[in-house]
């Protein structure tokens, strides 16, 4: 019991101890001034040490520049930056060229398709860049901007000495753009309905080409201003949907087909139209020669906003065959994202008497990852078809003579 006790005290009196020596250190003490350390050894300056000079921290970057791999397997991905739009330059010496536009940005990459070696062409921002076009020999770019209200169509002309874009507004919002030449074509919406125009990039002449009565067509613009176009409406799988070819002079004239849910893509005079049965839940797709509006059906099913047309061979079309084809509600499920395709890309070759379909490549199973793919074109050549994969909006390629 004593022995406790005596315990118990000592630790009172080392705690006691403790308390009294921290308020003194806290109300009482004075500590000790230390020395300049700043230069403790006094290299170039006094025994005391002068301070050190401040400079600023000045960024450095690699010169080298990064590679893409442009070899290898046929289907490759070639960026890790979100896209809105690229274009295959026509080869003006012993590379090709691809230009690329970054999301959010608007900085304008390029790749070597030989080299893979990849380069800044312009670092001025687009602020929200959201779409963006090029013309075949790289000297435009025309970009979408903004979203609702504020939303503005940029005009960029590449700079051959620095890697900056001279631009200028177009005055008013393009949709649909499309860059055939010197002159970029697209439609703008005036109350209900849209107006289709030209407008020459390096003259800023501009021209109308058509009103239509909607507001929210899709068109397949032919090859310059006096081709001509072909438009549809907006798909819907609850509504029908007909396609028109508008003239020169800017008449409207329908092909014999329609139906729910119709969209449709191109090659020349050739126009593949895809409809939905909603009582069936049947996507299928029909084409059309519209010099004498020959049909051919039975080819199955294939999603214009996945199909490109060759610009070297008349009737040769590479289109995705999805696994979500007859689903409920499609396209526009698609459309509303709440449907992922892992894409199977055909080349379709067909003349007024007969059609072939060549399947080229499972994504998914090439690659070891789901591609739902959009905006596909092919280069001036043919050898290779791009897309996007929505997902994550990166570019890829497939190598077609590979």
């Amino acid at each position: 019991m004593k022995k406790t006790i005596l315990v118990i005290g000592v630790a009172v009196i080392v705690v006691g101890l403790l308390i009294a020596a921290w308020i003194y250190v806290m109300f009482f003490g004075t500590p000790r001034e230390l020395p300049d350390l700043s230069n403790p050894f006094g290299f170039g300056g006094s025994e005391q040490g002068q301070p050190l000079p401040q400079e600023p921290v000045v960024a450095t970057t690699s010169t080298a520049n990064p590679v893409v791999n442009v070899t290898g397997k046929p289907l490759r991905q070639l960026t890790t930056r979100p896209v809105i739009g690229y274009r295959e330059l026509t080869q003006t010496g012993t590379s090709s060229i691809l230009l690329y536009a970054e999301a959010g940005t608007g900085h304008v990459y390029s790749i070597d398709l030989t080299t893979g070696a990849e380069s800044r062409r312009s670092g001025t921002t687009i602020i929200e860049a959201a779409e963006a076009v090029f013309s075949a020999d790289g000297a435009f770019v025309v970009y979408r901007s903004g979203y609702n209200r504020v939303a503005k169509t940029v005009i960029g002309t590449m700079s051959s000495t620095t890697d900056s874009l001279t631009t200028n507004e177009l005055g008013e919002l393009a949709e649909n753009m499309h860059i055939e030449g010197n002159e970029v074509l697209f439609y703008s919406v005036r109350g209900n309905s849209a107006i289709g125009k030209s407008r020459n990039l390096r003259s800023g002449a501009s021209k109308t080409l058509f009103t239509l009565p909607m507001s929210d067509p899709v068109v397949l613009w032919g090859r310059g201003e006096t081709a001509d176009h072909f438009i549809y409406p907006k798909p819907s799988y609850l509504l029908p949907g007909y396609v028109y070819r508008v003239g020169s002079g800017g008449g409207l004239t329908r092909l014999p087909v329609s139906g729910f849910g119709l969209s449709a893509f191109r090659s020349g005079p050739f126009v593949g139209i895809s409809t939905v049965d909603p009582g069936e839940e049947r996507y299928e797709t029909t084409i059309i020669d519209t010099f004498d509006n020959t049909i051919i059906d039975g080819l199955g099913a294939f999603i214009p906003e996945k199909c490109a047309s060759s610009l070297e061979i008349l009737g040769r079309i590479w289109c995705v065959q999805g696994n979500s084809s007859a689903a409920f509600g499609y396209p526009d499920t698609w459309h509303r994202g709440q449907v992922v395709n892992n894409d199977v890309v055909v080349e379709l070759f067909f003349t007024a008497t007969s059609t072939t379909i060549t399947t080229l490549v499972d994504t998914l199973t090439d690659s070891g990852r789901t591609i739902d793919g959009f905006n596909h074109s092919s280069g001036p050549d043919g050898t290779n078809l791009y897309f996007i994969n929505r997902l994550d909006n990166t570019l890829w390629l497939y190598d077609l003579d590979n």
